[in-house]
């Protein structure tokens, strides 16, 4: 059975659907859990398109009320990345972030 890339497409949301329906919970508890953090609340804004890593670094400092170093900013990234809620595209000083949405 050949399938077109419209019914794949189609097949796959139905599928992010229900699995998003399944784990509603768990998914609420994640986004509670991650926007608690003010800086991490701050990167997911900023980064509803892409946004280029230094700019995004320098808009979360000015954003965050509390004093946020270089490094920590760098780790939420990364680690927010880690966790499939941000992503991460291109290299050097070619590289961006967008928010993917699932928090």
């Amino acid at each position: 059975m050949s399938m077109t890339n419209d019914e794949v497409v189609e097949r796959l949301d139905r599928v992010i659907a229900i699995l998003a329906l399944a784990n509603e919970d768990a998914i609420e508890r994640a986004r509670k859990d991650i926007r608690a953090d003010e800086i991490n609340s701050a990167i997911l804004e900023l980064t509803a398109t892409p946004v280029a890593a230094g700019e995004l670094l320098k808009k979360v400092q000015a954003k965050v009320k509390k004093k946020a170093g270089d490094r920590t900013v760098q780790e939420r990234i990364a680690n927010l990345v880690a966790r499939g809620v941000l992503e991460k595209s291109g290299t050097g000083p070619k590289t961006a972030y967008r928010s993917t949405g699932i928090v």
